[in-house]
């Protein structure tokens, strides 16, 4: 797989690379005047896949959750957490009876869950685990459209075919582990096949989308 990824500014139409994205995005954000929204980016462990995208301050961790399910990986109802440290934020948290760390609620606010560190893990399926990272960039931006609203996302990152190297479309999975092709090469596939999409998750526990934006 690529090991760069390039993404589109929604606010100006450029294209960009994530190493030129972080300053792109700030700037043009700026422009905006000052809000009461956040600017985040969140990736996975790859920075293969990542989002920029501003939240506004009033928003939980619950309903954060059920955007990155939406997004980027629910497939089977699975249980997922955010982290910070020795707090964890759970949908159904359990006490700890003394042991060292927290479970919290998710009825959190995101804004106060990144006030200590800046940053938060998220996991979803305590199985096949995929893991992101969200990182606070800015306060105080302003808001344009809803509570969340992606500012630019990473475009599909090739993977080549395993045959003839060209852009692979369907992964086909033998013994269970998933090998990319083309449409040409594919051809008629016995195996289990999932489309090669825009997600982290992807090819994980069935996971083929679709991914909806907030």
């Amino acid at each position: 797989m690529t090991s760069k990824t390039r993404g589109q500014c929604r606010l100006c139409g450029r294209t960009f690379s994530k190493a030129q994205m972080t300053q792109h995005i700030k700037s043009c954000l700026a422009k905006k005047g000052q809000g009461d929204h956040m600017l985040l980016v969140v990736q996975d462990l790859s920075r293969l896949f990542w989002v920029y995208m501003t939240v506004a301050t009033s928003v939980d961790l619950m309903s954060f959750d059920y955007m990155l399910r939406d997004l980027w990986v629910e497939c089977c109802d699975h249980m997922s957490a955010f982290s910070s440290g020795s707090v964890s934020y759970l949908a159904d948290p359990e006490p700890s009876w003394g042991m060292p760390g927290r479970e919290l609620g998710m009825n959190v606010r995101l804004k106060t869950a990144l006030q200590t560190t800046g940053t938060l893990k998220y996991q979803y399926d305590f199985g096949s685990t995929t893991e992101l990272t969200i990182r606070l960039i800015s306060v105080n931006v302003a808001g344009n459209h809803g509570a969340m609203e992606i500012l630019a996302r990473n475009e599909l990152p090739v993977i080549p075919c395993l045959e003839c190297e060209k852009p692979a479309t369907t992964l086909v999975f033998k013994d269970w582990e998933p090998e990319p092709y083309c449409e040409a090469c594919c051809g008629e596939v016995e195996e289990m096949a999932l489309p090669v999409i825009n997600s982290p998750r992807m090819g994980v526990c069935g996971y083929g989308g679709p991914s909806r934006e907030p």
